[in-house]
């Protein structure tokens, strides 16, 4: 019985001990568990701070992002008006090159266009000049021929004048040496006639 007893008491300190080393051990696993939860708040917390600043990220994100669309999406018009920009700028180029060749044609005819009306006021000038020349030789021969028309029929008078009076002259001795000739014709006959009876 003794032995019993002790052999009991024995268990009973074995299982004191292990009790005891249960206990320690779940003392252990307490403070383990006391450590864990702890680091575990903490850990939630810090998540709940993470998940925080993760979702102020996000707004930050996703209002940048839409910065950015606007921004692209100005940058995209921004690129299109600076195209469009481009090519009206290349076609103005175009349009002011073309503008100054028409100009420097322009330019280059209206001083052919000078030239010639000053070689036609020149010319012009030099023909009024020659036509009053001309105009002034005109009149000095125009008078020169009157005086010499007058001349001439002065002197046609005075030949007609003589003439006339030449022609009466020879006609009055033609008419009397016609007579004297008839009249000896007519003696002639008379002779001609009394020799034939």
């Amino acid at each position: 019985m003794i032995t019993q007893l002790e052999q009991q008491q024995q268990e009973i300190g074995q299982m004191l001990a292990h009790i005891q080393a249960l206990k320690e051990k779940m003392d252990k696993k307490e403070n383990l568990c006391n450590q864990l939860n702890i680091s575990l708040y903490s850990c939630n917390q810090k998540l709940a701070a993470t998940f925080s600043d993760l979702e102020v990220a996000q707004d930050k994100l996703n209002d940048t992002s839409k910065k950015l669309q606007n921004t692209v999406n100005r940058c995209v018009e921004k690129e299109h008006l600076i195209e469009k920009h481009v090519h009206t700028e290349h076609t103005l180029t175009t349009q002011a090159e073309s503008l100054l060749t028409v100009a420097d044609m322009a330019s280059s005819d209206t001083g052919k266009l000078h030239d010639q009306l000053a070689r036609k006021r020149s010319v012009e000038d030099v023909n009024q000049e020659v036509s009053k020349k001309y105009h002034l030789k005109f009149l000095q021969y125009m008078a020169c021929m009157e005086d010499s028309l007058n001349q001439f029929i002065q002197d046609l008078v005075r030949f007609c004048s003589r003439l006339q009076t030449n022609l009466g002259e020879h006609l009055k001795k033609r008419n009397t040496e016609l007579m004297s000739l008839s009249n000896e014709i007519s003696s002639l006959i008379d002779s001609q006639t009394v020799l034939i009876q």
